[in-house]
């Protein structure tokens, strides 16, 4: 898609790189109002300045967003153009923004905090992939939790060895898988309520 399909100026960079978790996070709350201040950003996401301020600057430098400074103390406040915020919030067909968002969710499916923004970029932009995505990575750390089964068919974790390093590994991958697990499930049973009231 060139940047003129996509309402961006002729001189901007080409689209054809993924876009990060943290970007469509930032692009989904600023088009929507729900944060458009580095602080508010900061108390949303839980991310630092450090984490923020790159992606809210690649964001910028490809025309998504514009910042302008307010008040006393020249705070930036965010906004997306309104050719762009058009483009996030059209409702029919394929969108640009569905399209970049599953480019970013393909690449990311294995890291639990990047499926965790995903998934609410997607219900600010109101995509129902945001159940299955989430049903999808719960479904991929279940899949490798098996290998923990025991003879009875249970997971089981497996023993820590006190002089093995590779063993504390072992024991606190499977309480990661298992913690990762059960948390996209909870996200997937409440995405596909929220979606039922849509």
């Amino acid at each position: 898609m060139s940047n003129k399909e996509i309402g961006l100026p002729s001189g901007a960079p080409n689209k054809a790189r993924k876009w990060s978790p943290t970007e469509l996070l930032i692009l989904a709350l600023i088009s929507h109002g729900h944060a458009t201040t580095l602080y508010a950003l900061q108390k949303e996401t839980l991310l630092s300045a450090g984490a923020l301020v790159p992606a809210l600057a690649k964001l910028k430098a490809e025309g998504l967003l514009h910042a302008e400074s307010l008040g006393p103390r020249k705070q930036q406040q965010f906004r997306v153009p309104a050719v762009i915020a058009e483009k996030i919030r059209r409702k029919t067909g394929k969108t640009w923004i569905e399209e970049k968002w599953k480019a970013s969710a393909q690449a990311h499916i294995t890291d639990c905090d990047a499926v965790l923004k995903l998934c609410k970029a997607a219900e600010i932009f109101a995509m129902r992939e945001a159940a299955e995505y989430a049903y999808s990575a719960a479904e991929l750390r279940a899949s490798e939790l098996r290998k923990y089964t025991n003879r009875e068919g249970r997971l089981e974790a497996p023993v820590l060895n006190p002089f093995s390093y590779r063993s504390y590994r072992d024991v606190a991958r499977f309480y990661q898988l298992r913690a990762e697990e059960q948390t996209l499930r909870a996200l997937e049973a409440a995405l596909r309520k929220l979606v039922a009231h849509i």
